[in-house]
């Protein structure tokens, strides 16, 4: 994705009212022969207006355990607490499909705002053939990088926490695409192949977030990035963060930012531009109104699952300021690669 130039808020107050919708799944996932039809059209519906606008709702009674989600997080705190030269020598660079570790400042989405985060991406695990291991793989496929676990620095392993954990959200993804799709009036079923095959791209990429010392505030918009305004180019995003804060959501019909609280057990998901429609519009600065283009991809080179009728939504996040680093663990379903 190419650099987005800076962006701008409006005046922070007073903001106008905005709500990212809180939808309970767990009548959906119940172990019943199957759920209820009514409780079911009720969640389609649901779906329907929070991905029409703002494109963005969190999910809880999702059946991702609470043990699981703790566990991952102390995973992930080890990990990043490891000496920067053993994370640096499992660098994306030296990946064949661009998984692995990224250093603070790697990727700048804004101009003039590096990212201030640290990540590790895996996905599925395939292996191919010949003595490279990648004969009859396709684009993004391969085998992920590990860390070496002798030293037993990660109680519970590492590699077998972060993988139970892709592969549990993987299909929470898939049920959650089943919700998408009738709340387009499809098949139930309709998405299921382009989104949990072998050929599926699905990645999870846990994040840290360093605190910064300032709040940035000021005539223009400089506070400093956790990560940069953009969009998500996939499908969907499935997103599970700690209770630090810090994602914004910018709110087309007012062209401002809105802090988005964590919420306890939920999930954040938001549509990607796959799925949705997004537009290359203008975002007013503060206080002299100067404007700003930010750049997304061609419509043209995009794919249109849902006809423009849901919404690819500009996000971000902010640095804590907390005195502590914020975590956050992201799922992107980006479908088939055909």
């Amino acid at each position: 994705m190419p650099p987005i130039r800076q962006t701008a808020t409006a005046e922070t107050t007073p903001l106008p009212l905005f709500a990212i919708p809180i939808i309970d799944i767990a009548a959906y996932l119940s172990p019943s022969p199957s759920p209820s039809p009514t409780a079911t059209a009720s969640l389609a519906s649901s779906i329907r207006a929070a991905a029409t606008s703002p494109g963005f709702f969190q999910i809880t009674g999702h059946g991702i355990s609470p043990a699981l989600r703790d566990r991952l997080f102390g995973a992930l705190k080890a990990f990043f607490a490891l000496p920067q030269a053993a994370k640096a020598a499992l660098h994306r660079d030296n990946s064949p499909c661009l998984r692995g570790y990224e250093a603070v400042g790697d990727q700048v989405l804004e101009e003039g705002l590096p990212d201030r985060k640290e990540g590790f991406m895996i996905g599925q695990e395939l292996v191919g053939t010949g003595e490279d291991g990648l004969g009859g793989l396709r684009f993004g496929q391969g085998a992920n990088q590990w860390p070496g676990e002798d030293e037993g620095w990660c109680p519970g392993g590492f590699k077998a926490v972060m993988m139970e954990y892709f592969e549990a959200v993987r299909l929470l993804s898939r049920s959650v695409f089943r919700l998408v799709a009738l709340s387009l009036e499809l098949e139930e079923g309709f998405f299921d192949r382009f989104v949990y095959g072998r050929d599926a791209i699905t990645m999870c990429r846990v994040l840290r977030y360093p605190p910064s010392n300032t709040t940035g505030r000021g005539p223009t918009d400089t506070k400093p990035r956790g990560i940069g305004a953009h969009t998500d180019f996939g499908a969907l995003t499935l997103l599970l963060q700690d209770d630090v804060g810090g994602l914004e959501v910018f709110y087309r019909p007012s062209e401002t930012w809105h802090a988005i609280q964590p919420v306890p057990d939920a999930f954040v998901v938001n549509i990607g531009d796959m799925m949705g429609e997004f537009h290359c519009y203008l975002v007013p600065a503060c206080p002299n109104r100067q404007q700003h283009q930010v750049p997304f991809a061609h419509k043209a080179e995009k794919e249109r699952w849902t006809n423009d009728k849901y919404t690819s939504t500009l996000h971000r996040a902010l640095s804590p300021v907390s005195g502590k680093d914020r975590y956050s663990v992201a799922f992107f379903n980006e479908g088939l690669l055909d």
